[in-house]
């Protein structure tokens, strides 16, 4: 279901963020038209710039010291990818990693799935910000 699925999504986001924060993690939730935003930001040591790009990929683990297949942010990233939404990772105002998930409100139907009905994280996270309801 999409409760179970969303669920999965912030599980794993705030597993990754509290494994490597330091002392803070954000938690930023909101709103606007069509599309629901969700942005989970640490403090921890980050990513360097160049591996952004292959942050959920399967079996991708940048964590060599304790157990881990690699499939948390990819799952996040199926998952997203399934109702129509868009993924972006970021270095945080924090110091560590920004991952931003964005969703329409409604799913759209499978065929239209497609590149074209994918959403720009960081530009729907800026239109959020002009009059979003924040939670």
């Amino acid at each position: 279901t999409r409760a179970a699925d969303l669920d999965e999504v912030l599980v794993n986001l705030l597993d990754n963020a509290g494994r490597w924060a330091h002392a803070q993690i954000n938690i930023f939730l909101a709103s606007k038209s069509n599309v629901l935003a969700l942005e989970v930001a640490d403090d921890g040591p980050g990513v360097s710039p160049d591996q952004l790009d292959h942050l959920g990929t399967p079996g991708l683990t940048l964590d060599q010291q304790s157990p881990g297949k690699g499939l948390g942010l990819a799952t996040v990233r199926y998952i997203i990818g399934q109702y129509g939404g868009g993924l972006a990772f970021s270095i945080s105002p924090l110091g560590g990693l920004e991952v931003l998930a964005t969703l329409p409100r409604t799913r759209p139907a499978l065929h239209s799935l497609g590149a074209t009905s994918r959403h720009d994280p960081l530009a729907t996270r800026r239109d959020l910000l002009k009059g979003a309801k924040v939670h």
